[in-house]
């Protein structure tokens, strides 16, 4: 019984309240936007206690948690302090291992992309070639490593001493088998091969670095970080070799990459792939609209709006799109090309119940009352007999003076739902 009262204990300390993790994530974007990167940082530590894994909201504290603390540690290199970034770099880690821009992150999280390998042999086929390496694979996985190496070394590499993937998969087989100087071999051939390869500069400055041949492991290190400068390992394993290249009196200058200035060459292929997700599944934008307003909404919902233009040039003629699309302006605060696009939707199909609605509250915000009344009316001849809908054009009535019409259509909304509070209360403060 003792137990299970520490484990509930223990399992509650761990969580924060919705209302408190509400604050401290409105707190933490607030921070991120003004750049002050740790301070925001310890928030967003505090909130990944409260993530579900699953939720919008959970990804992008995970996202912004990764970015804060690499932000912050790409402060420190700029200052020289190398311990403090790698404290920075670690607590990155926790949440997410690269620090990519939001389109990336987006493809890569919600729709689950995977950076897959080179297929290994396919210039083979069914060849010889092709069931050797499958079978010093099998091997290596059953855990006979010293054969898997045999094939490798003996029947492959002799036959193919130019091929990428046998000289790379060897290379780091045996450095997992602690044999750096020969892993450095194959390793540096795979780099010839394939100077692009982000894995093998990787692969390569760790055997160098296993060997403290510090120079050489800060080199490949250093390349492996300008192909990928959100990438946190890469930097944390840089930053080490430096500091060690620094104990041993070695000059260890890191030429840092900050992500912001990264264009990242997968990214158009990733708002291609979120546009498409975007056509299939309009819930994805939906999920955004209902996230809480934070200080960072133009940086998510600017991405969002790139993300849903790229859509609408593959398909003008989608009425769902340009009505997301003008949901999206509107987040940005940008109510005339939000009333563009719904008027868009609506040329499409004039009976989109949703733009009539949005378009009568766009109406509302810049003062044409008189068109969001009529748009409004529109909408319930189309169907949309709904209690807020009614509330709406109660007030809108209201606004301009026009009071019985006022009260028949907060009566409306009562009569579909006797419990709307909005209109009950708009009804009592009209016969006060």
């Amino acid at each position: 019984m003792k137990e299970k009262k520490s484990n509930k204990a223990e399992k509650s300390a761990s969580t924060i309240d919705a209302p408190l993790a509400h604050a401290l994530y409105k707190d933490a974007m607030g921070l991120y936007r003004t750049k002050q990167y740790p301070q925001a940082g310890i928030l967003f530590d505090k909130l990944l206690n409260s993530v579900d894994n699953v939720s919008l909201q959970s990804k992008l504290i995970k996202f912004y948690h990764s970015r804060s603390w690499h932000k912050h540690a790409e402060q420190m290199i700029t200052q020289g302090n190398y311990t403090s970034a790698l404290q920075a770099l670690q607590k990155s880690l926790k949440s997410i291992p690269c620090s990519s821009g939001l389109i990336i992150f987006l493809a890569n999280s919600i729709l689950e992309q995977q950076k897959q390998e080179n297929e290994s042999f396919d210039e083979f086929g069914n060849s010889q070639a092709a069931n050797l390496f499958k079978q010093a694979a099998s091997c290596y996985l059953s855990g006979k490593t010293q054969e898997a190496i045999e094939i490798l070394t003996d029947e492959l590499i002799p036959a193919y001493p130019s091929n990428f993937e046998i000289n790379y998969y060897l290379g780091i087989i045996l450095a997992a088998q602690d044999r750096p100087a020969e892993a450095i071999q194959y390793l540096t051939k795979a780099v010839r091969l394939r100077p692009e390869s982000l894995d093998a500069h990787w692969k390569l400055g760790l055997a160098h670095a296993s060997m403290s041949h510090l120079p050489e492991a800060i080199y490949h290190l250093q390349q492996a970080h300008n192909i990928d400068p959100s990438n946190n390992w890469i930097l944390t394993h840089l930053i080490l070799s430096a500091q060690q290249a620094q104990r041993f009196g070695l000059q260890a200058n890191i030429k840092l990459n900050p992500i912001d200035d990264y264009d990242c060459i997968s990214e158009n292929y990733a708002l291609d792939e979120l546009a498409n997700l975007i056509m299939a599944e309009p819930e994805f934008v939906t999920a955004f609209l209902e996230l809480p307003r934070s200080a960072i909404d133009e940086e998510i919902f600017s991405d969002i709006l790139r993300i849903l233009l790229r859509a609408l040039e593959h398909h003008p003629e989608y009425a769902d799109l340009h009505y997301h699309c003008s949901c999206v302006y509107e987040r940005l605060g940008k109510v005339e090309n939000a009333i563009e696009q719904t008027q868009q939707a609506l040329k499409i199909n004039p009976k989109y119940i949703n733009a009539t609605i949005q378009l009568a509250k766009l109406y509302s915000q810049t003062n044409r009352n008189a068109q969001a009344i009529d748009r409004l009316k529109s909408a319930i001849a189309n169907g949309a007999n709904y209690a807020d809908v009614h509330y709406m054009l109660g007030d809108l009535y209201r606004k301009e003076g026009q009071l019985i019409q006022a009260k028949e259509h907060y009566h409306k909304a009562l009569d579909i739902n006797e419990n709307y509070a909005p209109a009950k209360e708009a009804l009592q403060s009209l016969l006060a």
